[in-house]
């Protein structure tokens, strides 16, 4: 099993940080590689990726802990925001489900790479010090 874990420090309080990254509907505005819709249905959220699929992703949210995990048509991914001096270190964490090919694990990678940077600047932006 191969996992890739990535992690970027936001200025701003974690609550901050879980308030976008915990609300399903503000995933295109950050995870900008992976949705660009939400609908949300009988059977939970269905997320409009960038290639045009559509899968199902729920979240499980611990606010005092700072977790907020999502789990993407079966495939886990681990996030915690935890307090670092005035602002949050937020990690991300992704495991490879045993069908996906390694170019495409690779791929999200990178693309998780540059949506950190992203969520950095929505966080901080909405939240200025």
């Amino acid at each position: 099993m191969r996992t890739h874990t990535a992690s970027i420090a936001i200025a701003a309080a974690p609550a901050a940080v879980l308030d976008v990254v915990s609300d399903l509907d503000r995933l295109p505005r950050w995870a900008v590689g992976f949705a660009r819709a939400v609908d949300h249905g009988p059977e939970g959220a269905i997320v409009t990726t960038g290639s045009g699929d559509r899968v199902p992703v729920a979240v499980r949210v611990d606010r005092p802990a700072g977790i907020v995990d999502f789990d993407v048509a079966g495939a886990p991914a681990y996030t915690r925001a935890v307090a670092a001096g005035d602002g949050t270190v937020y990690t991300f964490t992704m495991v490879q489900p045993p069908e996906m090919p390694d170019a495409a694990f690779d791929a999200q990678i990178a693309a998780l790479d540059h949506e950190l940077v992203v969520l950095k600047s929505v966080v901080e932006v909405a939240c200025p010090r």
